[in-house]
Order: structure tokens, then sequence, then C-alpha cells
């Protein structure tokens, strides 16, 4: 949890460098921020919500609510295996169908070194996460 929040911190501090953030939206971030904080280092969370302006004790804030759109990932990494072999790796659309997904991992150049001149058997996929082409 720490190194997440660590990463949205270093993500706060860089779009505030380059100004791409308004005043509002930096101020609800950071108001995010210290609620995430809270349950792990709850007097230091204290501390800085009063030094921020905020309303007596954080620990009677309501928490963040997220959204479930924003979210949802847009790519997805498919793996691509050959009899139970990893192969190779690529980006696909979050919501690739079935047959698209084989389609799109028996034309990666290599898999083909590995699928050309043999007997495909059978197909295997795990949506979201694999592709298993099984050859003789």
């Amino acid at each position: 949890m720490i190194a997440a929040l660590m990463e949205y911190t270093n993500y706060l501090h860089r779009v505030k460098e380059e100004g791409i953030i308004s005043p509002a939206t930096w101020q609800e971030s950071v108001k995010i921020l210290l609620l995430l904080l809270a349950p792990t280092a709850p007097h230091l969370a204290e501390e800085l919500w009063e030094r921020t302006g905020q309303k007596y004790s954080i620990h009677n804030q309501k928490w963040p609510e997220w959204d479930e759109v924003l979210i949802k990932e847009e790519d997805i990494t498919l793996v691509v295996q050959v009899n139970g072999k990893l192969r190779d790796k690529l980006t696909a659309p979050a919501d690739i169908s079935e047959d698209e997904a084989k389609k799109l991992a028996a034309e990666q150049p290599k898999v083909q070194t590995f699928i050309s001149d043999k007997n495909i058997v059978k197909v295997i996929y795990v949506p979201g996460k694999l592709v298993n082409i099984v050859v003789k």
C-alpha cells in the first residue's frame, strides 16, 4: 500500500511540476492521498489534514469513492504459449474476442516459427490472459 501511495505521490508531483493540474484538482488529489494514508499513518495524516485546512478529524471523513469505469484497462497483455511454453506476449484491446485473440496470437512472427509446418491440435484461450496453441 505504501508503495502505491508513493507512486501516486510521485505522479501528483510530476503533474504539478508540469502545470497540467488545476488548483481545485490538486487540492482534491491531496485530500484523497491523505485519506488513503490515514489507516497506515494516522498521526501523520491527521497533522497534514489539519495543515491543509480541512475539518477535524481525518478519521471522521468519508472514504474516497472510486469509479469502476475509470479503472477499467483499455489494453491487456496476452501471453502466447505453444505447447505450454511461453513464446510471445502481445498487447491487445481489453474487449478482444476469443476468435480475434486466437488469430492475433497465431499471426505473431515468434509464434509462427513454432507452429508453421505443424498440425494445430487445439487452441486454449483464457480470456484476458492467455492463448495456448497445442501442436503436433
